[in-house]
């Protein structure tokens, strides 16, 4: 099974939405939301063999 192209491009829109700076909350509460997100986001697709696509899109997170 693979990640549809649809969901990665919904996966990082979401991801900077989250991460933007102007959203005008605590860096405690931007980290906890989107924490809650990646953990989401990787539990519904641990299904997928997708090894090699997590550890990009984890480089993608922390690096972007």
């Amino acid at each position: 099974m693979q990640i549809h192209e649809q969901a990665l491009k919904k996966f990082k829109a979401n991801v900077r939405e989250l991460t933007n700076r102007n959203w005008g909350i605590s860096m405690t509460l931007q980290i906890h939301k989107l924490t809650q997100y990646l953990r989401g986001w990787g539990h519904y697709y641990l299904i997928a063999n997708a090894y090699q696509l997590t550890v990009d899109l984890d480089h993608w997170v922390c690096v972007g």
